[in-house]
């Protein structure tokens, strides 16, 4: 009676100090964290059960989840009584006349017969909760609790035990009446182990809370323990070093190993090596055939196994456990493990799991057998999305062994490529290319082995073609390699032969063969098993669809691979960056810029991770003209300068030129004409000859850099010769039908024509632009331009637009601009001119009043509406300031006018 009295006074306590049912107090008192799962499944499940187990290993905090509940169950006003069981309760009478004291100090009697209980009617249900503990109740006992709480309404029990316990209830249970709490419940989740490591560490990132999962599993011991204030280490590193700890190591000894019987102690012993547990696996590493009875009852004894495969049977030891059974005090000699090894090694290879094999064979000190496995399953890591353990599994094995096997460094090679380590990718290639021309020498007949040799090569190349925008080597070998193998052999390879196909199509802008590729690659893809490649294939298809104008649909397909990408991989990773950064270059063109900013914030520190050029291309220049539109010029200019460095330290030419061409259209943008024509310079681009015309091979670098011509050369007045370059690639774009393209032209052409103050062929223009554009969505190729587009818009706000089907695009379209135009960011930041006080003097008050009508955008008519004059005296006027202000067109004298302070 004295130790239940204990045991509700610390209940008590644990309630008092905890202020609520469910809040976890850790070990360096430094804060509260409130268990919202452990609380959401006790209101759930527990309240309507009659009977609760709470089964998980040692340490887990059984006793701690009494607890709770008592607190939980007090606040209804609910009578509690709490039994912990101590060793001589393991013997049935003593443990009944236990619990029969227990429950007439309830004021209950126990019926020797029945094994229920009565009370006085009226009376609320009383909840037993009894704790095992060091105890093991005989079978006889669990029965007599298990009626007890079944026999009658008077008592509800919890039970709390190390080993499973719930065998006779599976009517109940499927009756409702039983609910289970297993340590998958009890351990910390990630949110908790989050929420207690930033108690005492501050921010702690997604790659450390990784770290400290896989090393932890959330066990609350190990998790207390990181939580104390450390000064030596962070978690994340003090982790690694757990098991090496004496407490961990004491208490596995003790609470664990102690209390099993030989035979499963020396199972244990021998299986320590595996990762994942499986019972055919494990029969041939002891050369037993008990394995799955020993795992079983592993588990029943709560002995830290866990099943992870309801359907293939496989468990796995909790890490902790595994580490202290590899360590110190492990008992097998250094040969007997080397046998374990492989005999796992040869179980893993006849199964086709190639990486666990590898692992077996480089642990049994066998290199030459990893990488035969490696050789012989180098295409399957594509295949089974693990492309990204290629280059850390290969660089385990010595260079002397590697260098024998082509097929390995032909995937490094490929995986390099992809991670943008090019120089290391083409000298393996080149030392692949080497060994297999060693191997298929011309005095001697090819196998079926060898042909594959020389193709997987060859694909190889073709991906390296591909990364160095060799687009014509491309679409050669690409063609000649399709031609010669075997679809069936390798779907992997067709998808990405086709895929690398649509890329060069997309770039040189043929766009049919574009489509065409594209459903070619995809139909491929549905047979390649791997998530990771289909997230990677859509960041390749993307860039492309958005030049076709299929900027809704392309936006779905790239949510989705988001999404698939953030399932398989960390959140703060390389791989979520090939698809976020390319999705916000879409959402922006569909004038999402919240999302787009907030992708983009996210993710393009990720950019050089892993991926392709293409969302380099799509994140530094949409983070430039959102800079650009929050009027923070300088910082849209370092974004581009940022991306034109990368270009040159990674050999990224097309990012190069087209960054590069976005900053000259920028300091165009903002009359820094001097600028522009520097950099122009340094790309190749001289105001004095135009840019070569578009040809069947021109790439979209070479279009954005005709486009940064065009600006330049519109600066410097240059208007029949930037109106000549614009009219040859707009047709080239429009014969290919690349929807973006057409409308980016037609907005230059447009600006081109308000120049010689043709208006009327400007707004026919614009509308036959917004008509292309109401399908596609794209919003921003009008709204960033606006700003030299003010006559146009103005036209088309007055004018009704009827019979084209585009009116609500147009319409939403100029609503933006004039939200924009509202804003004091919407015009450019322009630097100031000195103050010329003889050009303010020499204007005229009529001069100044026509010059600030026209920057508010009115045209010559309706300023001579305005003023009471002819559209003749307006234009005459104009001409007068274009002269005093030593400017030749409208748009310049507006600008300098700006600049001088003489505009607001």
């Amino acid at each position: 009676m004295r130790a239940i009295s204990l045991t509700h006074a610390r209940a008590n306590l644990s309630a008092a100090r905890a202020k609520s049912a469910c809040y976890y107090q850790d070990a360096s008192r430094t804060g509260l964290i409130h268990r919202t799962r452990l609380a959401n499944w006790l209101t759930e499940n527990a309240a309507d059960a009659r009977i609760v187990i709470v089964h998980a290993p040692a340490g887990y905090g059984k006793s701690q989840v009494l607890n709770l509940w008592a607190a939980e169950l007090r606040k209804t006003g609910g009578r509690v009584l709490r039994m912990s069981c101590s060793k001589s309760d393991s013997q049935t009478r003593h443990f009944r006349e236990r619990l029969t004291c227990v429950l007439e100090r309830a004021g209950l009697s126990l019926d020797e017969d029945m094994g229920s209980a009565s009370r006085p009617s009226g009376a609320l249900p009383i909840d037993l909760l009894v704790d095992e503990e060091t105890a093991r109740l005989t079978d006889e006992s669990l029965s007599l609790l298990f009626d007890l709480a079944l026999g009658s309404q008077n008592v509800r029990l919890t039970l709390a035990s190390r080993r499973k316990v719930s065998h006779g209830l599976a009517r109940s249970r499927a009756q409702g009446h039983v609910a289970l709490l297993d340590s998958l419940d009890i351990a910390f989740d990630r949110a908790e182990v989050r929420s207690l490591l930033e108690l005492v560490a501050g921010t702690v990132d997604d790659k450390a809370l990784d770290t400290v999962m896989a090393h932890t599993d959330g066990w609350p011991p190990a998790v207390r323990y990181l939580a104390i204030p450390k000064a030596e280490l962070p978690p994340e590193k003090a982790v690694v070093f757990l098991a090496g700890r004496s407490f961990i190591a004491d208490f596995f000894a003790e609470e664990v190993m102690a209390g099993l019987p030989a035979e499963l102690v020396e199972f244990l012993q021998s299986v320590a090596i595996l990762d994942r547990l499986h019972p055919a696996l494990c029969n041939a590493i002891t050369s037993a055939k008990n394995s799955q009875d020993c795992i079983e009852q592993l588990c029943s004894e709560g002995v830290f196994v866990l099943k992870i495969d309801d359907g293939a049977g496989w468990y796995r030891l909790h890490p902790l456990l595994a580490a202290y059974l590899r360590g110190p005090g492990c008992t097998a000699s250094e040969e007997g493990r080397r046998r374990q090894h492989l005999h796992a090694f040869e179980w893993f290879d006849r199964a086709g799991l190639f990486v666990e094999a590898f692992d077996h064979a480089m642990s049994a000190g066998e290199p030459e057998r990893a990488a035969c496995v490696f050789h012989a399953h180098a295409g399957d890591f594509y295949m089974s999305g693990l492309e990204t353990l290629i280059v850390p599994t290969a660089s385990r094995l010595p260079a002397t062994v590697r260098e024998h096997f082509p097929r390995i460094m032909l995937a490094m090679s490929w995986r390099l490529m992809a991670e943008f380590h090019f120089g290391l990718a083409y000298a393996l290639l080149e030392a692949a290319e080497t060994r297999i021309r060693e191997i298929c020498t011309p005095d001697v007949s090819l196998t079926k082995e060898k042909r594959e040799l020389q193709q997987d090569v060859k694909h190889c190349r073709i991906m390296g073609f591909m990364f160095r925008e060799d687009f014509a080597a491309l679409d050669r070998e690409a063609g000649a390699l399709m031609r010669e193998i075997e679809c069936q052999r390798n779907p992997y390879m067709v998808m990405s032969l086709y895929a690398a196909m649509m890329y060069s199509q997309g770039e040189q802008f043929h766009m049919s063969s574009h489509e065409r590729l594209e459903a070619l690659a995809r139909e491929h893809l549905s047979a390649v098993p791997s998530r990771y490649v289909h997230v990677l294939f859509e960041s390749m298809a993307a860039p492309g669809r958005l030049l076709r104008g299929e900027t809704e649909a392309t936006v779905a397909l790239l949510k989705n691979a988001f999404d698939t990408a953030m399932e398989i991989s960390s959140r703060a990773s390389a791989f979520p960056a090939t698809v976020a950064l390319t999705l916000a270059e879409a959402l922006y063109v569909e004038n999402d810029i919240a999302s787009a900013d907030e992708l983009l914030n996210e993710y393009l520190p990720y950019a050089t991770g892993v991926g392709y050029v293409d969302q380099l291309i799509s994140g530094y220049l949409t983070r430039s003209r959102i800079q650009r539109l929050r009027g923070t010029a300088d910082a849209a200019l370092k974004t581009l300068k940022c991306a034109e460095a990368v270009a040159e330290e990674r050999g990224f030419e097309r990012l190069r030129s087209i960054a590069g061409a976005e900053r000259i259209a920028l300091l165009c943008h903002l009359n820094r004409a001097g600028e522009a024509a520097q950099v122009a310079q340094w790309h190749g681009l001289k105001l004095s000859s135009p840019p070569p015309g578009p040809t069947k091979r021109s790439t979209r670098a070479e279009n954005s850099l005709a486009m940064a011509w065009v600006r330049l050369a519109q600066s410097r007045g240059h208007i029949a010769e930037a109106q000549a370059v614009a009219k040859a690639w707009r047709n080239h774009v429009y014969a290919a039908r690349a929807v973006a393209a057409m409308i980016d032209w037609d907005v230059i052409r447009a600006q081109l024509l308000l120049a010689v103050n043709e208006e009327t062929s400007a707004c026919r223009i614009i509308l036959q632009a917004l008509a292309l554009a109401a399908p596609a969505q794209r919003i921003r190729a009008f709204v960033d331009e606006a700003s030299r587009l003010i006559p146009v818009f103005k036209a088309l706000a007055s004018a009704s637009l009827s019979g084209d089907g585009f009116e609500p695009f147009a319409a939403s379209v100029i609503a933006i601009i004039e939200a924009e135009r509202s804003q004091p960011l919407w015009r450019p930041v322009l630097a100031p001119l000195p103050v010329d006080k003889t050009v303010m003097a020499d204007l005229t008050a009529r001069e100044l009043t026509i010059l600030k009508l026209a920057a508010a955008g009115n045209m010559n008519v309706e300023i001579g509406k305005l003023l009471g004059l002819t559209p003749g005296t307006v234009k005459w006027y104009l001409h007068q300031t274009y002269r005093k202000l030593g400017c030749q067109r409208r748009t310049k004298a507006i600008d300098v006018g700006r600049r001088l302070g003489l505009i607001d």
